[in-house]
């Protein structure tokens, strides 16, 4: 029951700090373009409206995120390695998803899915997971 708790917990604290770092970036570089979320074209043009440096926000704040998720999840549960496992996963499925949701530039879907490798691999070293 420990080990879905820590899971469970980390995921929330990844998902959670994902929305902080999200708000913090809109307020920071907000964007001036209404549009139709449903329309393809519009949503386009609004992501190559991003700035440069809210893009890598976003890129770093995945990787923070789900770092500090993981890190939960050990404080929680460090006898065994399927909490670092499923937030991991859940995290890379999401970041994946969104990717194929919303049309991102492909230098960003590169980075932001190594940013979220980046962090699982750091994650493993420092946390020093063991199955």
């Amino acid at each position: 029951m420990r080990t879905i708790s820590a899971a469970i917990i980390g995921i929330i604290t990844c998902f959670v700090l994902i929305y902080i770092i999200e708000m913090i970036g809109m307020n920071l570089f907000p964007v001036k373009i209404k549009i139709n979320p449903k329309n393809y074209n519009e949503l386009k043009a609004l992501i190559d409206s991003i700035p440069l440096p809210a893009l890598i926000t976003l890129i770093v704040g995945h990787g923070i995120s789900l770092f500090a998720g993981i890190f939960v999840a050990k404080k929680i549960q460090n006898k065994s390695a399927i909490p670092f496992l499923l937030v991991f996963l859940v995290m890379l499925m999401a970041t994946i998803s969104n990717l194929a949701m919303i049309p991102h530039p492909l230098w960003f879907k590169i980075a932001d899915i190594s940013s979220v490798c980046l962090a699982g691999l750091i994650s493993w070293r420092v946390f020093n997971w063991k199955f």
